[in-house]
Protein backbone atom coordinates (compact mmCIF):
# COMPACT_ATOMS: atom_id res chain seq x y z
CA UNK A 1 0.00 0.00 0.00
CA UNK A 2 2.80 2.19 0.88
CA UNK A 3 5.10 2.00 -1.88
CA UNK A 4 1.62 2.27 -4.50
CA UNK A 5 0.99 5.12 -2.82
CA UNK A 6 4.84 6.31 -3.15
CA UNK A 7 4.46 5.39 -6.64
CA UNK A 8 1.73 6.83 -7.64
CA UNK A 9 3.22 10.59 -6.00
CA UNK A 10 6.47 9.61 -7.44
CA UNK A 11 4.29 9.42 -11.49
CA UNK A 12 2.29 12.26 -10.53
CA UNK A 13 5.54 14.48 -9.80
CA UNK A 14 6.82 13.40 -12.75
CA UNK A 15 4.04 14.43 -15.29
CA UNK A 16 3.84 17.66 -13.13
CA UNK A 17 7.20 18.41 -14.12
CA UNK A 18 7.68 16.91 -17.48
CA UNK A 19 4.15 19.95 -18.04
CA UNK A 20 5.74 22.34 -16.52
CA UNK A 21 8.71 21.68 -18.97
CA UNK A 22 6.86 20.96 -22.44
CA UNK A 23 4.99 24.30 -21.31
CA UNK A 24 7.92 26.37 -20.91
CA UNK A 25 9.65 24.86 -24.10
CA UNK A 26 6.36 25.30 -26.15
CA UNK A 27 6.32 29.36 -24.91
CA UNK A 28 10.35 29.66 -25.80
CA UNK A 29 10.29 28.26 -29.14
CA UNK A 30 6.87 30.22 -29.76
CA UNK A 31 9.28 33.65 -29.03
CA UNK A 32 11.78 32.47 -31.08
CA UNK A 33 9.18 31.61 -34.36
CA UNK A 34 7.84 34.61 -33.84
CA UNK A 35 10.85 36.81 -34.24
CA UNK A 36 10.45 40.69 -34.25
CA UNK A 37 6.36 40.07 -34.09
CA UNK A 38 6.18 40.41 -30.50
CA UNK A 39 7.95 41.87 -27.75
CA UNK A 40 10.59 39.17 -25.79
CA UNK A 41 11.65 39.90 -22.19
CA UNK A 42 15.03 41.29 -22.74
CA UNK A 43 13.51 42.67 -26.35
CA UNK A 44 16.11 44.94 -28.63
CA UNK A 45 14.45 48.47 -29.48
CA UNK A 46 14.11 46.91 -33.31
CA UNK A 47 11.64 44.48 -32.09
CA UNK A 48 8.40 46.02 -32.00
CA UNK A 49 4.84 44.60 -32.16
CA UNK A 50 3.23 47.96 -33.22
CA UNK A 51 4.88 48.29 -36.07
CA UNK A 52 4.05 44.55 -37.96
CA UNK A 53 2.00 44.37 -40.86
CA UNK A 54 3.03 47.65 -42.07
CA UNK A 55 5.14 46.06 -44.78
CA UNK A 56 8.03 48.52 -44.28
CA UNK A 57 10.31 48.82 -46.90
CA UNK A 58 14.20 48.25 -45.81
CA UNK A 59 15.10 51.71 -45.61
CA UNK A 60 12.32 52.88 -43.58
CA UNK A 61 12.95 49.98 -40.94
CA UNK A 62 16.39 51.40 -40.57
CA UNK A 63 15.10 54.84 -39.96
CA UNK A 64 12.15 53.43 -37.16
CA UNK A 65 15.46 51.54 -35.66
CA UNK A 66 17.58 54.27 -35.06
CA UNK A 67 14.53 56.40 -33.78
CA UNK A 68 13.82 53.65 -31.29
CA UNK A 69 17.39 53.50 -30.04
CA UNK A 70 17.25 56.68 -28.81
CA UNK A 71 14.13 56.88 -27.84
CA UNK A 72 14.64 53.32 -25.21
CA UNK A 73 17.56 55.26 -22.96
CA UNK A 74 15.23 58.51 -22.53
CA UNK A 75 12.56 55.69 -20.87
CA UNK A 76 14.71 53.61 -19.33
CA UNK A 77 16.52 56.86 -17.27
CA UNK A 78 12.82 57.82 -16.58
CA UNK A 79 11.88 54.72 -15.34
CA UNK A 80 15.07 54.42 -13.22
CA UNK A 81 13.83 57.53 -11.91
CA UNK A 82 10.27 56.59 -11.12
CA UNK A 83 12.15 53.23 -9.15
CA UNK A 84 14.29 55.51 -6.85
CA UNK A 85 10.59 57.39 -6.25
CA UNK A 86 8.89 54.02 -5.03
CA UNK A 87 12.01 52.98 -3.21
CA UNK A 88 11.94 56.17 -1.11
CA UNK A 89 8.25 55.97 -0.41
CA UNK A 90 8.74 52.88 0.43
CA UNK A 91 11.72 53.99 3.34
CA UNK A 92 9.30 56.39 4.06
CA UNK A 93 7.10 54.17 5.16
CA UNK A 94 9.34 52.40 7.21
CA UNK A 95 9.98 55.26 9.81
CA UNK A 96 7.74 55.99 12.86
CA UNK A 97 6.56 59.10 12.96
CA UNK A 98 5.29 58.51 9.11
CA UNK A 99 6.32 62.03 7.20
CA UNK A 100 2.92 62.15 5.28
CA UNK A 101 4.13 65.33 3.70
CA UNK A 102 7.03 63.50 2.32
CA UNK A 103 5.31 60.64 0.72
CA UNK A 104 2.48 62.84 -0.62
CA UNK A 105 5.84 64.83 -2.22
CA UNK A 106 6.92 61.99 -3.79
CA UNK A 107 3.72 60.36 -5.29
CA UNK A 108 3.50 63.59 -6.83
CA UNK A 109 7.17 62.91 -8.13
CA UNK A 110 6.02 59.95 -9.26
CA UNK A 111 3.42 61.01 -11.13
CA UNK A 112 5.39 63.89 -13.00
CA UNK A 113 7.45 61.19 -14.06
CA UNK A 114 4.97 58.80 -15.26
CA UNK A 115 3.79 61.42 -17.49
CA UNK A 116 6.95 62.19 -18.72
CA UNK A 117 7.02 58.48 -19.83
CA UNK A 118 3.68 59.14 -21.97
CA UNK A 119 4.83 62.32 -23.54
CA UNK A 120 7.98 60.08 -24.52
CA UNK A 121 5.88 57.20 -25.75
CA UNK A 122 3.47 59.58 -27.91
CA UNK A 123 6.16 61.52 -29.19
CA UNK A 124 7.73 58.50 -30.13
CA UNK A 125 5.37 57.03 -31.48
CA UNK A 126 4.66 60.12 -33.58
CA UNK A 127 8.49 60.40 -34.96
CA UNK A 128 8.40 56.79 -36.30
CA UNK A 129 5.13 57.34 -37.84
CA UNK A 130 6.48 60.05 -40.00
CA UNK A 131 8.25 57.88 -41.96
CA UNK A 132 5.56 56.13 -43.03
CA UNK A 133 3.67 56.67 -46.27
CA UNK A 134 0.06 57.95 -46.13
CA UNK A 135 -1.62 54.40 -46.37
CA UNK A 136 0.92 53.35 -43.74
CA UNK A 137 -0.56 56.23 -41.57
CA UNK A 138 -3.82 55.72 -42.02
CA UNK A 139 -3.41 51.56 -40.93
CA UNK A 140 -1.25 53.01 -37.99
CA UNK A 141 -3.99 55.56 -36.75
CA UNK A 142 -6.52 52.70 -37.09
CA UNK A 143 -4.59 49.80 -35.11
CA UNK A 144 -3.78 52.97 -32.44
CA UNK A 145 -7.51 54.12 -32.18
CA UNK A 146 -8.73 49.81 -32.47
CA UNK A 147 -6.46 49.75 -29.75
CA UNK A 148 -7.96 52.58 -27.48
CA UNK A 149 -11.10 51.34 -28.13
CA UNK A 150 -10.21 48.56 -26.92
CA UNK A 151 -8.67 49.22 -23.60
CA UNK A 152 -11.68 51.34 -22.97
CA UNK A 153 -13.91 48.80 -22.92
CA UNK A 154 -11.83 46.85 -20.62
CA UNK A 155 -12.08 49.51 -17.97
CA UNK A 156 -15.61 49.57 -16.83
CA UNK A 157 -16.56 48.09 -14.05
CA UNK A 158 -19.39 45.13 -14.25
CA UNK A 159 -22.42 47.60 -12.67
CA UNK A 160 -21.30 50.66 -15.05
CA UNK A 161 -24.09 52.60 -16.81
CA UNK A 162 -25.91 50.74 -19.74
CA UNK A 163 -24.56 51.93 -22.40
CA UNK A 164 -21.64 53.94 -21.62
CA UNK A 165 -19.56 51.24 -23.60
CA UNK A 166 -21.34 52.45 -26.20
CA UNK A 167 -21.30 55.55 -25.21
CA UNK A 168 -17.31 55.80 -25.16
CA UNK A 169 -16.86 53.82 -28.16
CA UNK A 170 -18.63 56.31 -30.06
CA UNK A 171 -16.61 58.92 -28.73
CA UNK A 172 -13.11 57.03 -29.64
CA UNK A 173 -14.43 56.48 -33.12
CA UNK A 174 -15.79 60.46 -33.29
CA UNK A 175 -12.20 61.39 -32.39
CA UNK A 176 -10.68 59.26 -35.00
CA UNK A 177 -11.13 61.60 -37.43
CA UNK A 178 -9.56 64.45 -35.30
CA UNK A 179 -6.71 62.23 -34.68
CA UNK A 180 -6.30 61.64 -38.41
CA UNK A 181 -6.35 65.55 -39.07
CA UNK A 182 -3.94 66.17 -36.56
CA UNK A 183 -1.38 63.31 -37.68
CA UNK A 184 -2.01 64.28 -41.23
CA UNK A 185 -0.84 68.23 -40.32
CA UNK A 186 1.58 67.45 -37.34
CA UNK A 187 5.56 67.20 -38.25
CA UNK A 188 7.50 66.11 -35.03
CA UNK A 189 10.15 67.82 -34.63
CA UNK A 190 13.31 65.64 -35.95
CA UNK A 191 16.35 65.31 -33.02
Amino acid sequence: MKTRLLMAGLILSLAFNLGFLAAAGYRYFENRKAGDRMIRVGSTPDSSRHMTGFELAPEQARRIRQKRMSFQPRVQEIRMRLHEERTAIADLLTHEPVDTARIVRKIEGMSRLRCEIEKEVVFQLLREQSELTPEQRRRFIRMMTDRMIADQRNRFPPDSPPGSKRLIRRRLMNDRGVLEEFVETHQPKEE
